[in-house]
């Protein structure tokens, strides 16, 4: 394995991670936009694309939700693997130097 090809196994932790937090934000986001839907009653009829907008939010919400533990997962299955990596090096020095950078 390259050099490059290490930094890069090592570096997918930050990457996954950074996923779930943009994940959070964008699900944050569709939440808030569900809480700012309200209902409008009215006699006249109106045209409809088949779905509400709430219906619409609360499905998106689901599935960032699902997306979100997905990546949760991942992320521990990868933390594990990059802990077991760095626990092999034979310097206590590097291995605390990694752990911090990793």
């Amino acid at each position: 394995m390259t050099v490059k090809e290490k930094k890069a196994y090592l570096q997918r932790y930050r990457l996954v991670d950074a996923d779930i937090r943009m994940l959070g934000e964008e699900l944050g986001s569709w939440r808030a936009r569900a809480m700012k839907i309200t209902a409008v009653f009215s006699d006249m009829p109106k045209g409809s694309r088949g779905e509400s907008r709430m219906q619409l939010a609360v499905e998106e919400i689901a599935q960032l939700e699902e997306r979100l533990d997905e990546r949760m997962e991942e992320l521990v299955r990868v933390r594990v693997q990059v802990e077991k990596a760095i626990a092999r090096l034979d310097n206590p020095i590097l291995r605390r130097l990694m752990k911090y950078r990793y």
